[in-house]
């Protein structure tokens, strides 16, 4: 491993690997040599400009300080790095989500770059749906909601207005109900304003997501502004999006309309129910839906034959990825080990998928205390 240690920055940069007998390696040994005799660096980072393809997890104490001067790194692909290196330590269980999420709140403002700040929403998302517990993520949601919601209208281009209103819609909670239909009006411009000449005219399936989400929420205005859409978008698509909206209604009942819908009603459409099963299965109705996941698991074999090649990917990240609890991941793993003759091809891709369930799983296990 080549140790570059930069006097100015006061880190190790680990970056390549060189054959012992290379004559790469001369100049390695140079540099440790001159590493060997400096200061102590204030920090190590593995894979120092990307040259690697694996998980190169931060020592405690460099993961210290990257964790308390992220935000004064100039260079925007080091920091970007930084940012991995901070979530894959989230993923292997060596750093609270919590302390994650706190972090990327506090010094969102500082990035500009549209695909990092794109990144880390996902992952903030990530965490606060799949593993804080829901007073943490409420609390922590409703801070990055506000100020997520101010960056819409503010945001210097239209990428990230665009990064920062999907942000917004994805984290939202009932609390922030008010600020969706407030959306959902003003880029109808049904009430003009300075403001709303800033923000972004929605298409007929950003209208539809708004109330999708809305449904999911339980907000009770949500079948008056769904009534309102479809009296005014009326084409093929605006009512496949009005049939997945009405998949998020919080029922037992309507979950067991919509799964013998997915199973056996022949009249509805493949596509139609690849657009249901996503809002169906969300993670905030993983009670309601943890009934049907060892009966989507059985489904398998059937979809395979009857249905397109990609359908049974979509379908087991809608069903696996809906959960996060211990229960959860045991219904999967009895299922594989009740079913030792299933398809290759489908074991493989319900293991690809049980992946970030059981993350979640040890996640919450460690850091929530219960699952």
């Amino acid at each position: 491993l080549a140790g570059v240690f930069n006097g100015i920055n006061g880190y190790v940069a680990i970056s390549k690997l060189y054959s012992l007998n290379s004559p790469e390696s001369q100049e390695t040994s140079k540099r440790v040599e001159i590493f060997e005799t400096s200061p102590y660096p204030k920090f190590i980072f593995p894979n120092y400009q990307d040259y690697g393809y694996g998980i190169f997890l931060l020592d405690e104490k460099s993961r210290a300080y990257v964790l308390e001067n992220i935000q004064n790194e100039k260079d925007d692909f080091l920091r970007s790095m930084m940012w991995g290196s901070l979530w894959d330590a989230v993923r292997f269980y060596e750093l609270a989500p919590e302390e994650y999420v706190k972090l990327v709140i506090k010094n969102l403002g500082g990035e500009t770059d549209e695909s990092t700040i794109a990144t880390l929403l996902g992952r903030v998302s990530t965490a606060m749906n799949y593993y804080l517990p829901e007073e943490k993520a409420k609390k922590l949601g409703l801070e990055l909601e506000q100020d997520l919601y101010v960056k819409m209208s503010d945001a210097p281009t239209v990428g990230q207005r665009i990064t920062f209103y999907r942000a917004f819609l994805n984290v939202a909670s009932i609390e922030s109900a008010p600020a969706l239909k407030y959306i959902y009006y003003q880029y109808n411009k049904k009430e003009p304003s300075e403001k709303a000449s800033k923000l972004l005219p929605l298409k007929t399936k950003d209208r539809f997501d708004i109330v999708t989400k809305l449904n999911t929420l339980g907000d009770a205005d949500v079948f008056k502004l769904l009534a309102e859409l479809e009296k005014t978008e009326t084409d093929d698509a605006a009512k496949r999006y009005a049939y997945a909206a009405r998949a998020g209604i919080p029922t037992a009942e309507n979950k067991l309309k919509y799964w013998k819908d997915f199973i056996s009603n022949k009249e509805i459409s493949e596509s139609w129910i690849e657009s249901a099963f996503n809002v169906w299965n969300t993670p905030k109705h993983a009670e309601l839906t943890l009934p049907y996941l060892e009966k989507s698991l059985a489904e398998l074999p059937n979809l395979k034959k009857n249905r397109k090649i990609f359908f049974v990917g979509g379908w087991l990240s809608a069903f696996i990825g809906g959960q996060k609890s211990a229960e959860a991941l045991k219904i999967v793993n009895d299922f594989l080990e009740k079913n030792p003759n299933l398809d290759r091809d489908l074991r493989l891709k319900i293991l690809e998928n049980v992946d970030n369930l059981e993350r979640a799983v040890k996640i919450r296990s460690k850091y929530v205390g219960k699952n």
